[in-house]
């Protein structure tokens, strides 16, 4: 079973209040981040911490680990993956592998799609126009985000290298050969928000908006 959670930050909030009000949830690293650390980081990571400690009762203040691509994680069965777009931070957590990704409602660049998406990718997206082209660009991004945390690959060796269909959400190895992972699209707002895994008895036990 997985939650989500979900943590709206407008644009207009006084970020050194919520950071003096998060800072019991905020890791040693963090604190010893660069100053220019985005606020929308730092919530994000202050949103795994309060979805863990509801979820399974992690102590807030447990320190993280860190892969090598910077993704936190636990050594234990419990798993959890953050996200933040625009005024949206968001967290699925759950007992298997998980990757989440959300994006703002975004203009289709075609000039980021040859770069980063697959040919069959940008051929869809071409023959597309208007909000449904905003639109599918959006989610293709998000699915293969979500893939690229999910299988713990580097996003900038990946992202080319798995193709998606945003149809029957699934992804494709470029020789053709569908990958055994699954994707669940959500919307919220003017976001698009993907979740991907690996098991197909995916269940969302709950989605919290905070």
């Amino acid at each position: 079973m997985f939650s989500i959670y979900v943590l709206k930050i407008p644009y207009d909030t006084d970020g050194q209040a919520v950071l003096q009000k998060l800072a019991p949830f905020i890791s040693k690293r963090a604190r010893a981040a660069n100053p220019r650390v985005k606020l929308m980081s730092v919530c994000g990571e202050a949103l795994a911490r309060h979805a863990l400690f509801e979820k399974y009762k992690i102590p807030t203040d447990t320190e993280f680990l860190y892969s090598d691509n910077g993704k936190p994680y636990l050594d234990c069965d419990d798993y959890f993956n953050i996200s933040h777009s625009g005024e949206l931070a968001v967290c699925a957590v759950g007992d298997k592998k998980v990757g989440i990704d959300v994006e703002r409602l975004r203009t289709a660049d075609m000039a980021l799609a040859r770069r980063f998406f697959c040919e069959s990718e940008i051929k869809y997206l071409d023959r597309l126009d208007g909000t449904e082209k905003n639109s599918e660009f959006t989610r293709i991004w998000t699915m293969k985000e979500s893939y690229v945390k999910c299988s713990g690959m580097s996003i900038g060796s990946m992202l080319s290298k798995v193709a998606v269909d945003t149809k029957n959400m699934s992804a494709y190895d470029l020789s053709g050969e569908k990958l055994p992972y699954h994707f669940y699209p959500y919307t919220f707002e003017n976001y698009f928000l993907t979740i991907c895994e690996k098991t197909l008895d995916f269940d969302v036990a709950s989605t919290c908006m905070l």
